[in-house]
């Protein structure tokens, strides 16, 4: 893998409560039914993109380190059928809950339809496929989510996780 990594800040941004794309985004209303979380963290990847794969190895760790805590952590398979990314899942043994996204193929004349797509779109991600994609939410407060439009700064992110989960 010799293509640059995509690092980029945790973004906080408003998002209104009548917002039907975001509400609509596989695992956003199952992350707000969850008792007892104080963080939830769903990432959106596809198994074919490099950077993807670069981020596996920090949510796993971050996965081990921090899940014996009130974090919740989802990640969406995209982009790619169920057992390539169920591959990809076991390369780097993520243990986190796995779901599969809108699209089971990288197939670009769907992707201006798909919830993920607009919500991406609404958001500035001006990347084609945005992966990986993080959304972080806070107490269940959605009127205020983070969202990382590529890899975590990892320093950033267990700075953030160790000061709402630990101290």
């Amino acid at each position: 893998m010799d293509k640059p990594h995509e690092y980029q800040a945790i973004e906080w941004v408003k998002i209104s409560r009548s917002d039907k794309i975001f509400h609509s985004l596989i695992e956003v209303q199952d992350s707000l039914k969850s008792k007892n979380i104080k963080i939830n963290i769903i990432s959106y990847f596809a198994e074919w993109c490099t950077n993807c794969h670069y981020e596996a190895l920090t949510l796993r760790d971050l996965y081990q380190e921090f899940s014996t805590f009130a974090i919740k952590m989802t990640l969406v398979m995209n982009y790619s059928d169920k057992k390539k990314s169920r591959d990809f899942v076991e390369l780097y043994d993520l243990k986190m809950n796995i779901l599969f996204g809108e699209l089971n193929s990288k197939q670009e004349s769907k992707l201006d339809q798909l919830i993920f797509t607009q919500f991406r779109r609404m958001s500035d991600d001006l990347r084609k496929w945005g992966t990986p994609f993080h959304i972080i939410i806070l107490n269940g407060n959605i009127e205020k989510i983070g969202i990382v439009k590529g890899e975590f700064i990892i320093k950033e992110i267990k700075g953030f996780l160790t000061d709402k989960l630990i101290t």
